[in-house]
């Protein structure tokens, strides 16, 4: 079975000689509660965000504005803060392998039994925690560098202007106001018109026309 594992480049010459390293800090500790270590990987061969994402991403960004908040720059799930390239492992796992699970279907067999997981409601409203419980899976051990078949570097994917969402650009688009018609009336006995002026006026107004 192929599966992917995304890092920074700074990351690539360890793994290359030590192989992936199962870990439980930081965010994995967030996915996998009170388990154990793990290695995540994936199942598309991209980090590439689809626009809905992306644009959730960009609603956050805009609720959660301050100093401390890094922007979206770049249109990809993983670190869409920075617009440096990615390394891409490619692994080959046997995918009959016991240590070997599809994220989704081990979160919904444990999301009850395993202390410190994010509660269902909150994995099923979260876009990218849906794309989790699709895409991504977990392996229970270290995985070794003969395991590793490739690894390449993916480019970020950077937003295009329509995706900013700015204020100016949340402003609803108005359509421009149409020039206010004028008539002009035409002379009448009451204004103060030649008498060529006011038998001009008396035809024009029989004709149904302005001047």
């Amino acid at each position: 079975m192929i599966l992917y594992h995304f890092t920074a480049l700074e990351n690539v010459e360890v793994i290359k000689r030590d192989g992936l390293r199962a870990a439980l800090t930081g965010d994995s500790a967030a996915l996998i509660g009170d388990g154990l270590p793990v290695v995540f990987l994936c199942d598309t061969p991209t980090c590439a965000a689809t626009d809905a994402e992306t644009k959730i991403f960009l609603q956050r960004q805009q609720r959660r504005r301050s100093a401390d908040v890094t922007p979206v720059i770049s249109k990809r799930w993983l670190k869409s803060y920075t617009d440096a390239p990615l390394a891409r492992f490619t692994v080959r796992l046997p995918s009959s392998d016991y240590k070997l699970k599809h994220y989704g279907r081990w979160y919904r067999a444990n999301c009850y039994r395993v202390d410190g997981l994010p509660r269902p409601e909150f994995m099923l409203s979260d876009i990218l925690m849906r794309r989790a419980l699709k895409t991504w899976w977990i392996y229970f051990d270290d995985i070794p560098p003969s395991k590793i078949v490739e690894c390449t570097t993916e480019a970020a994917f950077p937003l295009q202007t329509q995706m900013t969402d700015t204020d100016d650009q949340r402003q609803p688009k108005r359509r421009p106001a149409r020039p206010a018609s004028v008539r002009i009336l035409p002379c009448t006995e009451d204004t103060r018109c030649t008498p060529d002026q006011k038998r001009t006026a008396r035809r024009t107004a029989r004709r149904g026309r302005c001047l």
